[in-house]
């Protein structure tokens, strides 16, 4: 009961006092009585409140948020007593919440901690079992949103161990993913990609982690060496930083690459032969002599090469410099006109063994245009012949080291 109506009620009594004691014999008439006048002021569940509506708190396990429970009166005056039984629940969502304490003072309070994982949680209350609705037609939902901590890791996510053609890019775009110590993505990270190995990039290099915590690089990355180049993305010093992507680069005979053409790749049993990798031989664009040049110098027409030379794949560079070394470092024989060639700027260009410069015949198409008609190779038969190899018929032969057929260089890859 408000002090406006004691003071009425209070008024209304006098009034009849006074009046009664104007008739005479009447106030002792009167009997009086004691009666006890009880203030009924029920709370109000609709007027309530439960706040904070909104709150966000960081995802670690341990972060909190007090949600609070203000007690009011039909006409919304908060009330101050305390005793009243209020709830407050965990109506959908995650996180925990403790038991309500009633601070006697007219509010009531219970603290969300928070998960582990990023998400959210809704909460409301109940005031003597009735609906804590703040004012409103509808119950009261408090909710509390569990955000990321610090960033703290970087990884792969996506575009790594691809594989594209040489001189060209790589067609998924490599993308990390930045989390903080619970394992949740992280926005808003600055990410920046650079070259590693053997390829190259253009274009935007920096890139920004989303909501979901990836960064995309949004560059073009080319790859420029077989197998191996690799590319890195590096965010200041999170663990993990920096990431390297790799991709493989892939050629076939025929392509351009390392100076040259692709003229054959290695095959198990091939001298140089690695599981899993790729390596073979490059072939020059042209010919580096077309029946012009003999195979040794005069004063060696008729002396075995010191160290000898073999046929297999994988060692005409080794018989080239075996040859060289009897003859000298000058170009007026097929070894040392098939090193002294430099196309692509490459200086380790050699004069391809006999089964090597058979490769270069049976991919002649691939390859390009052979001019000559019969081509050196760098495999010595005997003292006074070496191997040589008809591409008009097809056919390898000895011929006399003083005799003068064309020259075509390769180099290994």
């Amino acid at each position: 009961m408000t002090a406006s109506r004691y003071t009425l009620i209070g008024k209304v009594i006098a009034f009849i006092v006074l009046a009664c004691a104007a008739i005479p014999g009447m106030l002792s008439a009167l009997t009086f009585r004691t009666i006890t006048v009880t203030e009924t002021n029920p709370l109000s569940a609709t007027l309530s409140t439960l706040t904070p509506g909104a709150a966000s708190i960081t995802a670690n396990g341990s972060s909190t948020q007090v949600l609070t429970v203000t007690e009011r009166g039909p006409q919304g005056i908060r009330q101050s007593s305390g005793g009243a039984a209020v709830t407050i629940t965990k109506q959908s969502g995650t996180g925990s919440i403790r038991a309500v304490t009633d601070n006697h003072n007219g509010t009531y309070t219970a603290t969300v901690t928070a998960p582990t994982a990023t998400g959210s949680g809704s909460f409301v209350a109940t005031l003597n079992g009735a609906e804590v609705k703040s004012g409103t037609g509808t119950q009261t939902q408090a909710t509390v949103t569990y955000v990321a901590g610090a960033a703290t890791q970087i990884a792969v996510n996506g575009g790594d161990a691809q594989s594209a053609k040489v001189g060209t890019a790589v067609t998924t775009a490599p993308s990390v993913i930045v989390k903080d110590a619970n394992n949740n993505p992280v926005s808003g990270v600055s990410v920046t990609f650079a070259n590693g190995t053997g390829g190259s990039v253009s274009g935007t290099l920096t890139a920004t982690t989303g909501i979901n915590g990836i960064a995309l690089f949004e560059g073009t990355w080319t790859l420029n060496t077989v197998d191996s180049n690799t590319l890195t993305a590096t965010s200041g010093t999170l663990g993990g930083s920096p990431v390297t992507f790799t991709a493989s680069g892939t050629v076939a005979i025929g392509d351009s690459y390392g100076g040259g053409i692709v003229a054959y790749i290695l095959q198990s049993g091939d001298l140089g032969y690695v599981a899993g990798e790729t390596h073979g031989l490059i072939a020059a664009t042209a010919d580096q002599s077309t029946a012009t040049i003999p195979w040794a110098l005069d004063q060696n027409y008729f002396s075995s090469v010191p160290g000898g030379t073999s046929a297999a794949i994988g060692t005409g560079s080794a018989n080239t410099d075996n040859i060289i070394d009897q003859n000298g470092s000058g170009q007026d024989y097929a070894a040392g006109l098939a090193r002294a060639y430099n196309g692509g700027g490459y200086s380790d260009w050699y004069l391809p063994s006999k089964d090597e410069l058979n490769q270069l015949y049976i991919n002649r198409s691939a390859v390009g245009v052979f001019s000559g008609h019969d081509y050196w190779s760098s495999t010595e038969k005997i003292f006074d012949l070496a191997w040589n190899q008809s591409f008009f018929y097809g056919n390898n032969y000895p011929e006399h080291k003083q005799n003068t057929c064309s020259v075509r260089a390769v180099r290994a890859f």
